[in-house]
């Protein structure tokens, strides 16, 4: 039994022949997935496909790249997804300066809130970490 431990599912040439990308992986020995929320709308796509498949689990979060356009509720969204017991880690989140589509501050600050909520409802986290070594380390230190 293996398990694709990040995937995303919701993407339209996957999600539009969903059934079929499921068989194909389980012929080849994978036969659970945790499909990964960049977003709040991503997150949901997720969880959606976890309520209806029994084989798929799934994260929510704010990828670094999504950091500048959290809506201001988003801890709340997060912790309501969590009450499901499909969801199964707090992510995806973290820090990318390569392509730096969102402030490094602004991409701090939410990669921290995010930790903290994690720590707070004990989940594990499905992290990003691209160009930002040490500042994610100090983020996982502290």
């Amino acid at each position: 039994m293996l398990t694709d431990t990040h995937c995303h599912l919701y993407y339209d040439e996957i999600k539009k022949d969903i059934t079929s990308v499921l068989n194909r992986a389980e012929e080849l020995g994978v036969n659970r997935f945790i499909c990964v929320g960049t977003n709040m709308e991503d997150s949901l796509q997720c969880f959606d496909l976890a309520e209806k498949y029994d084989n798929i689990f799934a994260s929510a979060g704010i990828h670094p790249h999504d950091s500048k356009n959290a809506p201001p509720d988003f801890l709340d969204q997060i912790k309501k997804f969590m009450k499901s017991s499909k969801m199964v880690a707090i992510g995806e989140m973290g820090l990318d300066y390569y392509r730096n589509i969102s402030f490094p501050d602004i991409q701090n600050s939410v990669f921290r809130e995010q930790m903290q909520l994690a720590q707070e409802l004990k989940k594990p986290i499905i992290f990003h970490n691209r160009d930002a070594d040490i500042d994610v380390i100090k983020v996982l230190s502290d």
